[in-house]
Order: C-alpha cells, then structure tokens, then sequence
C-alpha cells in the first residue's frame, strides 16, 4: 500500500500534532485521534528497545530511528510508508513528552499460526493505553486471520485477553482504554469482553479502528452487554476489513476520499478538530459486508476446515513467508490454485468475485 498510489488526507494526523501539539493532556484531554495514533505507533520494530520497565516513548523513537539511520524503514507491502513518518512527528512535539512504555510483547509462531503483538502507554499514573498491533507482513498473521472462521478464539485474542490481564496485575489502580487498528481492533475488543469484572470496571474505552469484528455465534451476549457502551468503532465510509463479520459497540463512519481497499490506511481519514470527520457508511461497503458474510455463512464446519486448509496450502506452495516477497515469485500464483478441491475453489472464485465486484480487487 504505497503512498504513491493515493494521497493522504488534507487534515491528517500530522496536521493534528502541529495544531494539538503544544498541548499537554492536562490542557488538552486525551482523545480519539490520539489513541488512534498509539494504535499506528505499536507497528514499529520495538525488539531490544523496550522490556519489562518504563521508559520514555520519545526515548525509545529516538533509539529506533538511530538503529534504522544507515537504511530505508519499510515496514511491509502493505504498510503505508508514511506510517513511518509518524513517530518523527511525535518527537517533534510537546503533547508526547511525558508518556512512557512499557511490557511490549512480539510473538511469531508458525506452528501455532499466532501472530501477536502489544505494548502499554502510560498517559499518566493513572491512565493506561493498551495497543494492540494488527496484521502485519507476515504471512503467519494473515492466516490466523484467516482461521477467524473455523477457530474462536484463535490464538492471538488468547494472548490479547492474557496480555491485559497480566498489565493489570501488575498495574491495578489505573483507568484503561484498549485501542487497535485492524486485527488489533479485534484483539481490543475480545480482551476487553472476556475481561473479568474488575478490569471491565476500571476500563474506560475500547477503541476498533478498521478491525474486523466477529461471528454473531461466538461472542458471549451477556459478557459483550457488559462492555458494549464502551467499545467505539470507528470505520472509513468505504471500509472493507472493518465490515467482515459483525461490528460491535457505537459505530462511527468517517470521511475518506480515497479507493476502498485504501481506506484501511487511517491516515487518509479526514480530521475534524479532535475527532474524526463523521459521515456515513457507503452502499458499497455495506454491500460487500452483505455478500462476505453470506458466503461464510452458507459454509458449515467440514467446509471451513476444508477451505481453509486448501489455502493454507496454496500460501505453503508460494513458498515465502512475507507479503513483500510476492515479487520474487517464479511461478504464476494462479498456477497454484491446483491445491484446492473442486468445491474449495468454486468458494474461492465466489470470494474473488466479490472483491472485484465491490472494488476491492480488479
């Protein structure tokens, strides 16, 4: 998702930092498009920067952009290259000066196919921000992301209730918001729900910016009742991976101009002052919603196991472990739809069609 392939909004996150910037949280209180930002920020490569203990995020920006002098950041295919640009923004400004991290936690497992990822914010002593990161590069992620319909939970959202768990023993006294963009809104959201009542008590927002939502079967009615008027979902007008499955809390569309598919970037989302510009959801996408989650419904278990399976191989014969790496493949990746059973590659032509019909694809 290059940024030469589309223009980022006029009023964007960077325009915000440079006219909320001088702002401390006590003058100015935390809002949407900041843990929208801290939902961006968890993307970057924190590996031997930050442990167990605090330590300033402008610190540890600092270190990560000294590490990486000598070369070209890309944080993968479909990882905006202006994403990058964002922590440079954050050192530039006074708003940021006092929030420390802490407790990031990376895990890769392809055995498992969990990909995971987390930190924590602390805003104040009193108020704590849990980012979860989204799908990223990996192919491993993006079949767990795939297993969302033949497992709950998968393993991430494991490992996400499990992370909130843990930071709050550790931290009892704080307030918490929960934020995530795509898989991370996600992985917010189940945390948040399968929390146990003390943490759910001292949770003040759970934040789901894109992610995907879940399967109207899996999610415990009574435990999500507990939550619901906290959870904020907010989506592009177009959104594409925001509306698979069922969306859950206040949603809220807002504005982009730019092709569906690359409105998952949230840096093409118009900003309003200290929101995001609402509007409403396009025809397009509720549509695309409609005709997905039709397709998996009509699917029973045999099917799903199976399906997913036929597309596990098909990624296996690729044979590269990145997004990014799909240039260097020999072979056309059409030649590999020979590993799907007949009816495994009829729901695959079916999903095609879909993508292409709603634009997601050509």
């Amino acid at each position: 998702m290059g940024d030469k392939m589309f223009k980022i909004a006029e009023n964007n996150l960077f325009q915000y930092l440079k006219w909320r910037g001088d702002l401390s949280f006590e003058q100015d209180k935390f809002n949407e498009i900041d843990s929208f930002i801290l939902s961006q920020v968890v993307y970057y490569d924190y590996n031997g920067l930050i442990n167990k203990e605090k330590v300033l995020l402008k610190t540890v920006l600092k270190q990560y952009y000294e590490i990486n002098n000598n070369r070209k950041i890309k944080l993968g295919l479909i990882i905006p290259n202006h994403m990058v640009e964002l922590g440079r923004a954050i050192l530039k400004v006074k708003r940021y000066d006092n929030i420390y991290v802490s407790d990031y936690v990376d895990k890769y497992d392809r055995t498992n196919k969990e990909q995971f990822c987390a930190m924590t914010f602390h805003i104040n002593d009193e108020f704590i921000v849990i980012s979860y990161k989204g799908t990223d590069d990996t192919l491993v992620g993006w079949e767990e992301d795939l297993n969302m319909i033949v497992s709950f939970p998968i393993q991430a959202q494991v490992s996400a209730h499990k992370y909130l768990e843990d930071i709050f023993n550790k931290y009892p006294n704080a307030v918490y918001d929960l934020v995530g963009h795509s898989k991370g809104g996600n992985l917010a959201m189940y945390a948040g729900i399968y929390a146990n009542n003390k943490i759910k008590s001292l949770i003040h927002r759970i934040y789901n910016f894109d992610g995907p939502g879940f399967e109207s079967d899996d999610i415990d009615v009574v435990l999500y009742s507990e939550v619901k008027n906290k959870i904020r979902t907010i989506l592009p007008c177009n959104s594409i991976i925001g509306m698979i499955f069922n969306q859950l809390g206040v949603v809220k569309a807002v504005k982009s101009s730019v092709k569906p598919i690359f409105q998952h970037d949230g840096f093409t989302w118009e900003i309003d002052g200290k929101k995001f510009l609402k509007t409403t959801l396009s025809k397009n996408s509720i549509e695309f919603s409609k005709s997905l989650n039709e397709l998996v419904g009509k699917m029973d278990e045999k099917s799903r196991q199976s399906f997913c399976k036929s597309l596990e191989k098909y990624i296996d014969s690729l044979g590269i472990k990145t997004l990014s790496e799909l240039s260097t493949i020999k072979t056309k990746p059409i030649s590999s739809l020979k590993v799907f059973t007949k009816e495994d590659k009829s729901v695959f032509i079916q999903f095609v069609k879909i993508l292409i019909k709603h634009r997601v694809i050509k």
